[in-house]
């Protein structure tokens, strides 16, 4: 959950029944009516999920296994950003 501070687009989301981890994202369709999102606009959407379990997964893994802290996975995944 550290990791969504500094995240502009979804976020990391975590069932505390069953540790289920997801992440989600949103997409902007425009005006007050509804329109049926692009194809464009769903690929973005999922893209950007994939990029970001791509960059936090393997911290997210030394986290559950005890590996890393919290705080430490975020900095060797962050750095200086």
């Amino acid at each position: 959950m550290r990791a969504n501070y500094g995240l502009k687009i979804g976020g990391f989301d975590f069932d505390f029944n069953d540790g289920e981890i997801s992440y989600r994202t949103s997409i902007y369709c425009g005006s007050d009516e509804f329109v049926a999102p692009t194809y464009e606009q769903i690929d973005f959407a999922l893209t950007i999920g994939m990029i970001m379990v791509e960059k936090y997964g393997d911290a997210l893994v030394k986290v559950m296994f005890g590996i890393l802290e919290p705080d430490d996975a975020i900095e060797s995944v962050e750095g200086d950003d």
